[in-house]
């Protein structure tokens, strides 16, 4: 089919397998997504026509785990790791309860979600993932996803919902792992240098240059300003 074709095809959801999970995927011609409810609400797929642009950890594919197990010992190194995108409370640290320590965080970041939908139209198809209440951060995260006939664009209305009966301030931290990878001629995995993601530049930002390294080196050549396109680049 052509581009113009499949921009006239409607879009459509359905319940299926992906790599082993549960899963529900919303289509459109042009675009897949795909969410998987049991592993945090994540979207573990986003694909413009062939080209996958999530990253999947193949070592956990279609595999689930019990919240004593999520956890583990606590450490970064407990974490189960699956890629996609994901929902987290920032900030995040160790440092007091106004941070949360994770991950690993058996609820919020691995637990499992309620689905609701999908909901179709031909224009439209979208639906809704729920966490479970989590009593130490006192939130309940949302996640709706839509996509559109005839666009490459996926909307996330994310939500947190005070469960708790005290007053807490979080903000909305959306984390998205990319496939920027490459395999060598041994088989073995590379970062694919070729990798570049763009976001627009706030040009009133209280930033000198536009956004904050909050963590390693300011000057890490990674991280450039693209001024001619007021473009933020990362390599």
């Amino acid at each position: 089919m052509s581009a113009g074709e499949l921009a006239l095809l409607p879009c459509t959801g359905a319940a299926g397998d992906f790599r082993g999970w549960r899963a529900v995927y919303l289509r459109n011609g042009m675009l897949t997504v795909v969410a998987v409810p049991d592993i945090g609400g994540r979207l573990m797929a986003f694909d413009l026509a062939d080209y996958s642009y999530l990253y999947v950890e193949r070592a956990l594919q279609g595999k689930l785990f019990s919240a004593e197990e999520n956890l583990g010992d606590g450490s970064l190194a407990a974490w189960k790791n699956y890629g996609g995108d994901k929902t987290w409370p920032a900030p995040q640290g160790w440092d007091n309860e106004q941070q949360w320590h994770g991950p690993p965080d058996p609820v919020l970041d691995t637990g499992r979600y309620h689905l609701q939908g999908p909901e179709i139209t031909d224009d439209v198809a979208s639906l809704e993932m729920t966490s479970p209440p989590d009593a130490r951060t006192g939130l309940r995260i949302g996640r709706r996803v839509t996509i559109f006939r005839g666009s490459s664009r996926l909307t996330l209305d994310l939500t947190f919902t005070n469960i708790s009966r005290r007053p807490i301030r979080w903000s909305i931290w959306d984390v998205v792992q990319l496939q920027a990878e490459q395999q060598a001629e041994d088989g073995s995995l590379l970062p694919d240098t070729t990798c570049v993601v763009t976001a627009p530049l706030n040009p009133h930002s209280r930033f000198e240059r536009g956004f904050q390294v909050m963590f390693g080196d300011e000057d890490n050549p990674q991280w450039q300003v693209d001024e001619a396109n007021g473009l933020f680049v990362g390599r």
